[in-house]
């Protein structure tokens, strides 16, 4: 009889336990808490974090793991030469070489028997693909500069004995000696006063980069600027004509036209779950905030320390009042963070911010702002979209990235980041030749008084958020002012 007592009570309370259970899940994710027509239970398996329980989404590929890939390779084999970008094919092959010579080579001071300085012409000169010279190298560059210590490490490696030679780098060629031996050349040259270094490197994967180097057998059509003579200001027999508009000496000049997809930008924010889901990277719980919301749209969430802006087109804003209350990105609290540590928690942050909206898509974007470490522990990193390997132009409001994120000692005081999801339409188009868009930017500046330099000219999307299907127009960059040059009239 006793035992019996002892069941039902069990019993009972095992009745008592699932409904308090179900009570409380009716309180916190019923419809009378949450806003109209969201339902917790089914948005939960979408979110980023779950997704990895539920099966759902995709692997999360992080902006860090890109910053060692250069942003285009230039092969020259002899008269032969080949252009790759991170997208190409070929890519891969050409990127794991340079990545295996840095691996073995940064940490290697003994494997540097030898360093000078040298000139502009000797740096042209490797880079020429001129069959009497028969040079055979591989130049790449990346789309920001970098500290010599932060390169090695985004390498694999930590600490390098390039730090002696250069403060900063962007450019670099390396070129094989020969079809013997270990000897390679490298070439840096410094982004912070453009003085070229030149190092004799006894390198034991020699034959490897040689191979293939002298394998390739493309011939991809694209001239230098300075091989058509478009980057000094004085051209022709004595001198005697001069160029309004020149052009850096290493933009790539091809005179054919390529085809390119057509894609569409929206704000993939489209509900109070995906508010919820946003404002949650930041530690905001929306019932937790004071909220308004503005004439225009704009949704406003202010709290003790912070505030953030969510803009009817996708731009968030988030503002610390108290720097030292900012939004920690260190593993641990306190303490000055070195460049690494912040890019890295800058990075990471925007990467949680997109998978809370997008988890069924990696974070296509790549650091755009020179990485130089200094002893304020006060960085700016900038980060740009890009769509299969076509960068993506940020022309809305007065924002020219798609993220700008302010680190001051370990934490985000500040963070602007207009979010767009990008979708192909299955339409490609033929783009204007390079050529005709020099034409075009030729006789836009015709009447300027000052000479103008510009410093790169390249295909991209412009994101303006303006509904609609977008295609890849020529941009130039131009020296001496911030806007970029877009080539379109309807722009």
């Amino acid at each position: 009889m006793k035992m019996k007592k002892e069941k039902l009570k069990t019993g009972i309370l095992l009745i008592l336990i699932c409904s308090a259970i179900t009570l409380a899940a009716n309180v916190w994710f019923g419809s009378g808490i949450w806003p109209q027509g969201y339902d917790y239970f089914v948005t939960l398996p979408s979110r980023a974090f779950f997704s990895q329980f539920f099966g759902q989404g995709q692997p999360y590929i992080s902006p860090m793991e890109n910053l060692a890939k250069p942003q285009k390779l230039v092969v020259t084999n002899g008269e032969k030469r080949a252009v790759y970008y991170n997208s190409d094919t070929f890519f891969s092959s050409f990127y794991d070489l340079i990545n295996a010579f840095f691996k073995e080579v940064l940490i290697n001071e003994g494997a540097v028997f030898m360093s000078t300085e040298v000139g502009e012409e000797e740096w042209y000169d490797v880079l020429r693909n001129d069959e009497l010279l028969d040079t055979r190298s591989l130049y790449f560059s990346y789309t920001t500069a970098f500290s010599p210590s932060l390169f090695a490490k985004v390498c694999g490696v930590e600490g390098t004995w390039l730090e002696k030679h250069v403060s900063a780098m962007q450019e670099m060629i390396l070129a094989p000696i020969g079809d013997t031996g270990t000897d390679v050349l490298l070439y840096v040259r410094d982004h912070t006063d453009g003085k070229i270094k030149k190092f004799y490197i006894n390198y034991s994967g020699k034959s490897d980069l040689y191979a293939r180097i002298t394998g390739m057998e493309e011939n991809a059509n694209y001239s230098y600027a300075f091989e058509l003579n478009l980057h000094d200001s004085v051209v022709g027999i004595g001198g005697g004509v001069e160029q309004k508009v020149v052009m850096d000496p290493l933009i790539l000049i091809s005179p054919r036209s390529s085809q390119n997809g057509v894609i569409t930008g929206e704000n993939p924010i489209g509900s109070a779950a995906d508010t919820e889901a946003l404002l949650s990277v930041f530690n905001y719980r929306e019932r937790g905030v004071n909220r308004f919301t503005g004439t225009d749209g704009t949704m406003h969430f202010v709290e003790n320390y912070g505030s953030i802006n969510l803009y009817p087109d996708g731009l968030v804003e988030y503002y610390a009042v108290d720097e030292k209350k900012g939004v920690n990105i260190l593993p641990a609290e306190g303490g000055s963070a070195s460049l690494y540590d912040a890019l890295n928690g800058a990075v990471s942050f925007a990467a949680r911010v997109w998978s809370s909206l997008v988890p069924d898509q990696p974070f296509d974007a790549l650091v755009s702002s020179d990485l130089v470490e200094n002893e304020s522990g006060d960085y700016t990193f900038t980060l740009d979209y890009y769509y299969e390997g076509t960068p993506i132009t940020i022309s809305a409001r007065d924002m020219s990235h798609a993220a700008e994120i302010h680190v001051k000692d370990g934490r985000i005081v500040e963070y602007r980041h207009l979010l767009r999801r990008f979708r192909e339409t299955g339409k490609t188009v033929e783009s204007v030749p390079m050529i005709s868009a020099m034409d075009n930017m030729y006789a836009r500046f015709a009447a300027e008084e000052d000479q103008i330099r510009i410093t790169n000219l390249f295909l991209s999307y412009v994101e303006d958020t303006k509904p609609g299907e977008k295609h890849p127009v020529w941009c130039a960059s131009i020296m001496g002012r911030e806007d970029l040059v877009i080539d379109a009239p309807d722009i």
